[in-house]
């Protein structure tokens, strides 16, 4: 019987990815740069809402609002709570993205990094037109397991 969790929130996700980087030397307040005035968590909260489903070792991340510069590191934080080290298969729904730009595409390249990293399969759901448009213009359609429509259910043994 599958269980709908809630996903740690966009915040905690983005301040945690911001905490991150921080660390790396490539963000925060000793390394200020004109990319920190284009993100803020509070604007990444407003454009963007993740939403964990988990079904055994399958889960579904269902994204909605933006994927942009200003939201990429919150979904990157969301993908890495939800893989949590687990293998199995991650479904990205991105029927609900009304925008992605280059930025929100490396955040979905970031996924499938992580994803093979852990011996997990990543596959993307329903992009709107305007995203799968964006994954053929970079090419992450040859490259990606992409699906329109909901996941076939699985057969029990």
């Amino acid at each position: 019987m599958g269980c709908l969790l809630s996903n740690h929130s966009v915040k905690q996700a983005a301040d945690s990815h911001r905490r991150v980087d921080w660390a790396h030397g490539s963000r925060g307040d000793a390394h200020v740069g004109p990319w920190d005035r284009l993100w803020s968590p509070a604007v990444a909260v407003d454009l963007l809402a993740t939403r964990l489903y988990r079904y055994g070792s399958r889960r579904t991340l269902f994204v909605t609002g933006e994927l942009d510069v200003a939201t990429a590191p919150a979904l990157e934080g969301a993908v890495d709570g939800a893989l949590d080290g687990q293998d199995g298969e991650l479904c990205l729904d991105l029927s609900g993205l009304k925008f992605m730009d280059s930025s929100g595409a490396q955040a979905v390249i970031h996924a499938h990094h992580k994803a093979v990293s852990l011996g997990t399969r990543l596959v993307i759901l329903s992009p709107a037109p305007v995203v799968r448009r964006v994954l053929e213009l970079l090419g992450l359609d040859g490259v990606m397991d992409i699906k329109d429509g909901a996941p076939p259910p699985r057969r029990s043994a």
